[in-house]
C-alpha cells in the first residue's frame, strides 16, 4: 500500500472522480485507453489475453499488439 502512495498520474483525482463499483471502475479505465490508443488495438490486444490458455508473456503481447496496430494502418492508407 505504501508503494501506490507513491505512484504518480497526468490527472488530479478526488475521491467524488472515483466510481462506486469495481465494474465501473474497469469501464472506465477500458474507455480512457480506447480514446487514448483507439478501439481496435484496444480490442484485439484484450482478446489475445482472454483467449491465450495458460497466458501471454509481455514479450507475446507486444508482438500481437504491434501486428494489430500494423493491420490498423495499412486499413487507414486505404481509406
Amino acid at each position: 500500500m505504501e508503494a501506490a502512495l507513491s505512484w504518480r498520474s497526468n490527472y488530479k483525482v478526488t475521491g467524488a472522480d472515483l466510481p462506486d463499483t469495481t465494474e465501473a471502475a474497469f469501464s472506465a479505465v477500458l474507455q480512457s485507453l480506447e480514446e487514448q490508443l483507439g478501439l481496435v488495438f484496444v480490442s484485439h490486444t484484450l482478446a489475445y489475453i482472454t483467449v491465450a490458455h495458460k497466458g501471454l508473456s509481455e514479450v507475446r503481447i507486444v508482438f500481437e499488439s504491434a501486428v494489430t496496430l500494423f493491420v490498423v494502418v495499412r486499413r487507414l492508407e486505404y481509406v
